[in-house]
């Protein structure tokens, strides 16, 4: 097939690259491998419009205007830039696009257009009833027509592909999307590359030595992410173990109108000198972090999947998770990780204290996440979303 991936992130191309652009450029890999012709249309992308190859992919950037643009022409000529791009391409037999950001909420309209399937990721409407935090006005207003771009993108998609059946239960209630073929597709990851780049890698300077147990925490400092409830829990660990260490790499984000990691530090209290805030890293150093801990905390207050916990399953990592989310698509309770209801410090606290106290458990809860995660590798996942992709492109 010939597939268009319109995406707002691609690892290597776009300034932020979250789970998004490393995602898309997993994808767009693996399905030139398995034969596709690939086009990648980045929307709205930093620098001049050009083209390039990544990965056997053709890559094309779309360019900000000229001027700057603010509020509702902005997003109008976004959405058109976008538009255009797309239509210059040659012939493709369907478009794939996450609703983050709507990049493709004009494209979707076009009555022109081959078969538009939207990408269930997170949308900023879910992130904001997540963390409902007040936001000034100018923000707010922002956020407003990132969150009309995606709805109005998914609600005019010919499919949608959630990555949790979680994440499609909630979009249904906030969408009017119950009329459109629906599939869930789960994340994917280079399992092999997270594994060989943990054992290249080196650990960062600022890592603590071993004069206790290490929990790791990867993931940007934002309140969803739930590492403040972290914080709060690793008082019940600093109780019992007192030169224990916590590790957080990560992008800082603001909380309550100022840095999360002032948070994290007010949290920790007298124990602030055992928090090691190591600020965002390259894959060959986070995930040598992740691997050289004794456990990882994802305490998410709600994740569509959790792309940060498959890596660290990957790595044979004891993993603590949240309930309630798209963790339990890939986490078994006391099986492959340990689940804990979201933002509970104590039941968190326990859990963590659980895994520093018995190395057993540990070695047996990694040994089988490593396995499951197996399973998340880029060649079944990606054949997976081309059946999904082939099915909507006959039924058109």
């Amino acid at each position: 097939m010939r597939i268009c991936l319109l995406t707002p992130e691609f690892e290597g191309l776009t300034v932020r690259a979250g789970g998004i652009g490393h995602r898309y450029r997993t994808t767009a890999r693996e399905l030139v491998r398995q034969g596709h012709d690939v086009q990648v249309v980045i929307g709205w992308a930093a620098g001049r419009a050009r083209r390039t190859e990544v990965d056997g992919a053709a890559v094309h950037l779309v360019a900000p205007a000229t001027i700057p643009l603010r509020g509702p022409v902005n997003t109008h000529v976004g959405g058109m830039a976008v538009l255009q791009r797309v239509a210059r391409l040659d012939p493709v037999d369907v478009i794939y696009a996450p609703e983050w950001r709507g990049d493709g909420w004009w494209t979707a309209r076009c009555p022109k257009r081959p078969p538009f399937v939207t990408n269930l990721t997170t949308s900023l409407e879910q992130i904001s009833r997540i963390d409902p935090s007040w936001r000034p006005l100018p923000v707010r207003m922002r956020d407003a027509r990132q969150q009309r771009r995606e709805r109005v993108q998914a609600e005019h998609s010919d499919a949608l592909v959630a990555v949790s059946s979680s994440i499609l239960r909630w979009a249904r209630e906030l969408w009017d999307i119950e009329r459109l073929p629906s599939f869930v597709v789960p994340n994917t990851i280079d399992v092999e590359r997270v594994r060989r780049l943990a054992a290249e890698g080196l650990l960062p300077p600022g890592y603590p030595g071993s004069d206790g147990p290490v929990v790791a925490f990867s993931g940007r400092l934002e309140a969803r992410k739930g590492v403040h409830v972290l914080a709060a829990a690793m008082n019940e660990v600093w109780r019992v173990h007192p030169g224990a260490r916590l590790v957080v790499a990560g992008e800082d984000c603001a909380f309550r109108q100022m840095p999360m990691s002032q948070h994290l530090r007010t949290i920790a209290g007298a124990n602030a000198d055992r928090v090691h805030l190591l600020g965002a890293q390259p894959p060959e150093q986070l995930f040598t972090i992740l691997a050289a801990a004794d456990v990882v905390a994802v305490p998410s207050l709600w994740e569509a999947f959790g792309l940060a916990a498959l890596e660290a399953m990957a790595l044979g990592c004891a993993v603590v998770g949240t309930s309630g989310g798209g963790y339990e698509e890939f986490m078994t309770r006391g099986e492959n990780a340990l689940l804990v209801p979201p933002n509970d410090p104590e039941a968190l606290g326990a859990a963590l204290l659980r895994l520093t106290d018995d190395a057993a458990l540990r070695s047996r809860i990694g040994r089988q996440a490593a396995a499951t995660a197996g399973s998340y590798a880029p060649e079944p996942v990606v054949r997976r979303l081309v059946d999904v992709l082939a099915g909507v492109v006959g039924d058109r």
